[in-house]
């Protein structure tokens, strides 16, 4: 089996399974895109024996064999064209929130959402990314992780960031950042911990 390989993002180091280090022993590049998926999932999660099995596909044989497979994801059918699902970092840097809100406005009205569910959607998480970079990190480099879902029946944002939350000098002109998510939300989960800032915002489609 080949052995993961250090990856450095930043300051962050990730283990990563390389399928080009197969090709010696196997032939990878005949396999299906959706089998290679698939084989550096058992790469990291299987055995020899799995990993054996993926690579040595062979389309016309009667299936014989079963694996350990272990998805890290569920992936949604969706038919609109329209990703279901979007997922993306930021550092906490506030000249980046104009691009944020228009990525956000732009995948909402791909999903079909109206006017007044968008603007609801971008401030509330506007303001979710304004605290982690003003409270979380204050002033220290770091990333926003955003998550945007779209189920049937619901809308989901999940805001995180690794800061140390810092709770603001009395202003009484700003401080309104989480009266402004449970406004616009249908529900607001703001958890904080040794590690960081979890914002979870849910809003239900409203029907015009």
């Amino acid at each position: 089996m080949a052995s993961p390989s250090q990856l450095r993002v930043g300051d962050r180091d990730y283990a990563i399974y390389r399928l080009g280090e197969l090709q010696a022993q196997y032939d990878i590049a005949r396999l299906p895109y959706t089998l290679r998926v698939l084989l550096e999932n058992v790469l990291r999660n299987g055995d020899e024996a799995d990993v054996d099995a993926v690579a040595r596909w062979n389309a016309k044989a009667e299936p014989s064999e079963e694996i350990s497979f272990a998805p890290s994801r569920v992936l949604l059918q969706d038919l609109t064209g329209v990703p279901a699902v979007v997922e993306f970092e930021i550092p906490a840097d506030p000249t980046l929130m104009h691009g944020v809100r228009t990525r956000l406005r732009s995948w909402l009205d791909r999903r079909g959402f109206g006017q007044e569910q968008q603007t609801d959607a971008v401030l509330a998480v506007s303001e979710a990314c304004n605290n982690a970079i003003e409270h979380g990190y204050a002033g220290r480099t770091g990333m926003i992780r955003l998550r945007f879902e779209h189920r049937a029946d619901l809308l989901t944002f999940t805001i995180e960031d690794e800061g140390v939350w810092r709770a603001p000098e009395p202003d009484p002109t700003r401080g309104r950042g989480t009266l402004i998510m449970k406004a616009t939300m249908d529900r607001t989960t703001i958890a904080h911990n040794g590690s960081g800032t979890r914002v979870e915002l849910e809003l239900r489609p409203r029907v015009s």
